[in-house]
């Protein structure tokens, strides 16, 4: 597992094609479901739902912030930059599932103890998000900060991959789902990040 897509949200038509698009890649994808627009009820019942599509094709399924629903359904778990920290989650998620964490300063960094990888963001300006990017030069100096592998997110692109030798993975958001392709454009991706020099084995 080197990419992970995030959901964008609603509606749901938009971009459910497009993750069944990527199914194909299997174990080397991974999909983080996040709508902070959903009940709780709402969002368990389609993290349900895409648990199973994913689960059927081998591609790693995490819930967003809520470690009662990753439980309750087996699931990953992804944490916000906000709220619980990693260590204190760590203990409550069983030792099978993997557990990421947000980070966009060196005072989240130190607070990642705990996860099995982090998305350090946004490298490049996002298409989401209006972050100031922290750049290549950033991206690095959060890395050495971490005690756990860094992925990029932010703006991720292939031809931008190529300034981050030896990278863990990259998270991806709009460059998939606004895609005519969002196949190729992931294709593309895990080549850079499987051919950048001293590319780090994977966390899974």
């Amino acid at each position: 597992m080197k990419l992970l897509a995030i959901s964008p949200g609603t509606p749901e038509h938009t971009w459910v094609p497009k993750l069944r698009q990527l199914l194909p890649l299997g174990n080397q994808l991974a999909f983080v479901f996040r709508d902070t627009s959903l009940s709780a009820s709402s969002y368990f019942q389609k993290a349900q739902q895409l648990a199973a599509l994913c689960r059927s094709a081998h591609v790693a399924f995490f819930v967003h912030r809520r470690l009662d629903m990753a439980l309750a359904l087996g699931a990953h778990l992804h944490l916000p930059s906000y709220g619980f920290r990693p260590s204190q989650v760590r203990p409550h998620l069983p030792a099978d599932l993997l557990l990421s964490v947000s980070v966009h300063d060196e005072k989240e960094a130190h607070k990642a103890l705990g996860a099995d990888f982090a998305l350090v963001c946004p490298v490049f300006s996002p298409g989401s998000k209006p972050r100031t990017p922290l750049g290549p030069s950033g991206f690095f100096r959060l890395a050495q900060c971490l005690p756990c592998p860094a992925w990029a997110l932010g703006g991720v692109a292939p031809s931008r991959l190529r300034q981050l030798p030896g990278l863990a993975g990259a998270a991806v958001s709009s460059a998939l789902w606004l895609a005519s392709h969002p196949l190729q454009v992931a294709q593309a991706l895990l080549y850079e990040i499987n051919t950048s020099p001293h590319s780090k084995t994977d966390t899974v």
